[in-house]
Order: structure tokens, then C-alpha cells, then sequence
């Protein structure tokens, strides 16, 4: 006989903080989950997939909330408070191996990180992060904040579920990480685990705009019939018409306007002008950099006779 689903929301599955400081250092073990400027210290939090889907069953997700509980708060935040922004994670960790300076490390407590290629990350320094840089929602933390303190991740959840986005959690940090402000949550080996708070609807939701897809099932604008999972992305709009989290960017072409083909020239000095795909970037023409005006640019280029 089948038992259903277990009660209450999923709980983490993985989670631990990072430290700057002590880059080699894990703490998968600890009761807290620590976010703090002084040597910058972030939370990684994932729940199961597996549990996620139990909990839905055969309805359709219209919420979940990341809910974490406040045990220590560092009153540090200023008199307006500081927001702490939650982005999804990119790569797989482990949660008794990651650090700082590697997602997983082979030999954690030597003092040395022994990773290298994917079980490796930049936390720091060059190179990519191991999260989506846009951050899926941002939480004011004061220094009055106490008890339950939530983040809505409804699209990455929905992301997870369609496949569009590997579930590997996410990683919690202060959205300016310079500024004073210490904050302790309940890690899952303490009584106030990481809880992700589902809304499920038993009843299949309206479609808004006639697209064929509704937002339960990942429509991120169901006010818009052009925006929806598989519609045509326009590049470089602003527009995410297709719900992937990204407006997609433009492939790059450069064309030359003027002069045409074959044109002679009196003056070694010459106007040289023509369009550009991207709004954004440097065009150099020879080694003469382009004036930009929106897609058309123009550059005054100096000609080497005989070459």
C-alpha cells in the first residue's frame, strides 16, 4: 500500500556554509548556516529532487518558498537593514567535502585544496561563479530580524521540474558583501532545518493568454501569448520569451557601410563607417576604435600605402 508522500514541506538534503578565511576548511557538519562580511561566509542549502516531486504528486506547482530559521542575529545591519539574495547553484557539491576553494575536495582537513576541473570552483578571484548571476530573489535582513525568514523560488523550482535547470540548491549571500552584517539559520542537523514550502494546486491552472501553456507549468508571463517554455527568444530585447531565466545574446556580426567595394581614395585619412548587432563592445577597425551610436558606428582610419 502505498504511504503518499511524507508530511510537511522537503527539508535540505545538503547544506553548509563557506568561509574566505578559512578556504580549505568544511563545515557540512555544522548546526548553523552562517552569511557574514568578515572574511566572506555563504550558505549552501539543496533539498531533494526526488522529495519535491512526492509532495506534488499529480498537481501543479504555483509556489515554493526557500523558508530558513534565524538562530543568531549579528545586529550589524545598519538602520535600514541589507538584503541577502539567493541564487541558484550551477555545479554539484558535497556537502562534507565542499570549501571555499573546491565543490568537492578528495582530502578535506589538510590545509590544501585538493581539487581540480569539476570539482573545483571560484568562490573568488577570476573566473565564472558556480551560480546564475542573476540572483531569483533578495530578503531584507534588519537588526530586529528573527525567526522564519523566506526567499520565493517559485521559477527555479519550476525550472528544476521541467528540466530547464539542474537542481544542485543554492547558494545564499549578501548582496552587498562588504557591508557589516552577521546573520546564523538552523543548518539541517539542528531542530530548524531548511524547509522549501510548496503550494501545489490540484486543479489545473487557467491560461491567461491563450498560449497553450499555463504559469503552473513554467509560463513566466501568462499575461504575453509570445512569452512562454519553446516560444521563439529574441536576442539582445531584454525579453526572455522563451522562460529560460536569460534573454539569449545576439551572435556577433560587424558590416562596413561605407566606403563600397573597390572605392579609390585621394587621402590617407578615411571615414569608415557601417553597423553592429550588439549595443554593447568595442569595434576596432585596424587598430582605430570606432565611435558607437546605438548599431551604427564610425571610425577615422589612417592608410598604410603599399600594403
Amino acid at each position: 500500500m502505498d504511504a503518499g508522500p511524507p508530511p510537511g514541506p522537503p527539508t535540505a538534503e545538503a547544506d553548509l556554509y563557506v568561509a574566505q578565511g578559512t578556504p580549505n576548511q568544511n563545515f557540512g557538519a555544522e548546526t548553523i548556516l552562517r552569511i557574514r562580511d568578515s572574511g566572506n561566509n555563504r550558505a549552501l542549502v539543496r533539498l531533494s529532487q526526488q522529495e519535491i516531486l512526492q509532495r506534488i504528486g499529480t498537481g501543479t506547482l504555483t509556489g515554493a518558498v526557500l523558508r530558513m530559521q534565524v538562530v543568531n542575529n549579528g545586529s550589524n545591519w545598519g538602520t535600514a537593514g541589507r538584503t541577502v539574495d539567493v541564487h541558484p547553484l550551477l555545479v554539484p557539491w558535497s556537502e562534507y567535502a565542499a570549501t571555499w576553494a573546491c565543490a568537492t575536495d578528495s582530502v578535506v582537513g589538510n590545509s590544501q585544496a585538493d581539487c581540480s576541473g569539476p570539482t573545483a570552483w571560484n568562490m573568488d578571484g577570476t573566473g565564472a561563479r558556480p551560480w546564475r548571476a542573476t540572483a531569483t530573489a533578495s530578503t531584507l535582513i534588519t537588526n530586529s530580524t528573527t525567526g522564519a525568514v523566506e526567499w520565493d523560488v517559485t521559477s527555479d523550482v519550476q525550472a528544476f521540474l521541467r528540466g530547464d535547470l539542474t537542481n544542485h540548491g543554492w547558494v545564499l549571500k549578501k548582496t552587498e558583501e562588504g557591508a557589516a552584517g552577521l546573520v546564523e539559520f538552523g543548518s539541517r542537523e539542528s531542530a530548524n532545518k531548511p524547509e522549501l514550502v510548496l503550494t501545489v494546486s490540484s486543479a489545473p491552472p487557467a491560461d491567461q493568454d491563450g498560449d497553450g501553456v499555463t504559469n503552473g507549468a513554467g509560463d513566466c508571463n501568462d499575461a504575453d501569448p509570445t512569452i512562454h517554455p519553446g516560444a521563439a527568444e529574441i536576442c539582445g530585447d531584454g525579453v526572455d520569451q522563451d522562460c529560460d531565466g536569460v534573454d539569449s545574446i545576439c551572435p556577433l556580426s560587424i558590416a562596413i557601410t561605407s566606403p563600397a567595394d573597390f572605392t579609390q581614395v585621394s587621402s590617407l585619412t578615411l571615414t569608415v563607417s557601417g553597423t553592429v548587432s550588439r549595443l554593447t563592445g568595442t569595434v576596432d577597425v585596424n587598430g582605430f576604435v570606432a565611435t558607437r551610436n546605438g548599431y551604427n558606428w564610425s571610425a577615422q582610419v589612417t592608410l598604410r600605402p603599399g600594403r
